[in-house]
């Protein structure tokens, strides 16, 4: 593959390094107090480790609670309506 040599040869040049993007101090600084979009969560603040995890699992037990009580409400009343129409 004669042909071809100058081709590869080219290819396996090592290729000019791409700039660095600025440091940190060199970025501005975004105000932690306006939200950019709505898809963001982070708070402006940080809480206590401890109390998020509390946060959390307050928050997944009334989830929790609500679905069960979602199902209950659900079988309840399609056993009355079954009661019902038989």
């Amino acid at each position: 593959m004669g042909f071809l040599d100058p081709l590869f040869e080219s290819l396996q040049k090592e290729r000019p390094k791409k700039p660095k993007a600025p440091t940190s101090r060199n970025r501005k600084k975004k105000n932690p107090l306006i939200f950019s979009s709505f898809g963001s969560t982070k708070l402006p603040y940080s809480l206590p480790p401890l109390v998020h995890r509390l946060v959390k699992v307050f928050v997944n037990l009334v989830s929790l609670l609500l679905v069960l009580y979602l199902v209950y409400w659900f079988f309840l009343n399609l056993i009355q309506n079954a009661k019902i129409f038989s």
